[in-house]
């Protein structure tokens, strides 16, 4: 659940439990705890003088990697869930690796990373 705080006129928002979110939930099975996205260029490409030292650089086009961690609710559709994908923040974000973890003391969780490039719309679209 999120919520939104606001301490000295700054505003704060805790948790995920966004229309994404939940659609992710049901739609491949694992309802969000935590998403970690980090964004870098898809390459980088340095140019060097006659001496070796860099004097030109150039960075391609943003791409995404995540890192999603959450409840299994739906243990066929988390199995399946490698090579599907979902939307979120404007990114389409294709899942490559699905992690399954059990504990003894809570319940089960399971993890999904992938990446998602700018270039590579929702199909659906």
């Amino acid at each position: 659940m999120s919520a939104t705080v606001t301490k000295h006129g700054v505003n704060y928002e805790f948790g995920i439990n966004d229309p994404d979110t939940k659609a992710i939930a049901e739609s491949l099975g694992l309802q969000l705890i935590s998403l970690n996205i980090k964004e870098t260029p898809e390459f980088k490409a340095e140019a060097q003088n006659e001496t070796g030292v860099t004097d030109g650089k150039v960075l391609g086009p943003t791409m995404a990697t995540f890192e999603a961690e959450g409840f299994i609710r739906n243990k066929t559709l988390f199995k399946t869930a490698s090579g599907q994908g979902f939307d979120y923040d404007g990114w389409w974000f294709i899942i490559e690796d699905v992690g399954d973890a059990g504990q003894n003391r809570d319940f089960r969780k399971g993890t999904f990373t992938g990446t998602a490039n700018r270039g590579i719309p929702n199909p659906a679209d």
